[in-house]
């Protein structure tokens, strides 16, 4: 599955308006789904990552997405094929104190309850 940059504000609010939510611990995420018919872009996947408003510093927010990039290569490209996705959103809720206070390990925790709850409501 390969996995391509979610760009533009339009882009970003259709997936907000039309995508399903799905929530896990500290993690919120609007997913479009190709339709089943759909065979073109079969083993594309649109990903954008963000933070909650208003997180500070930079540093905090990089470390965030970087993270979030990273899991989604880990946990969700192996699966989206057969899950049928076509676009996701990740938001993450929850921003320690510090920057070493989050590890990968908590994001893909998150994100593994995330493709239990997609797998229950869409697989």
């Amino acid at each position: 599955m390969r996995q391509l940059p979610l760009k533009g504000y339009g882009t970003f609010g259709r997936v907000f308006n039309q995508g399903k939510r799905f929530r896990a611990t500290g993690l919120t995420a609007f997913v479009t789904f190709r339709p089943p018919d759909c065979v073109e872009s079969h083993n594309e996947m649109h990903v954008g990552v963000t933070c909650r408003r208003g997180t500070k510093p930079a540093v905090m927010r990089n470390r965030i997405k970087r993270l979030l990039r990273e899991a989604v290569r880990r946990e969700i490209a192996p699966k989206a094929e057969s899950l049928a996705i076509a676009e996701v959103i990740l938001i993450w809720q929850h921003i320690p104190q510090r920057p070493q206070q989050l590890h990968l390990s908590r994001v893909c925790d998150s994100l593994k309850q995330l493709l239990h709850s997609i797998e229950k409501q869409h697989g």
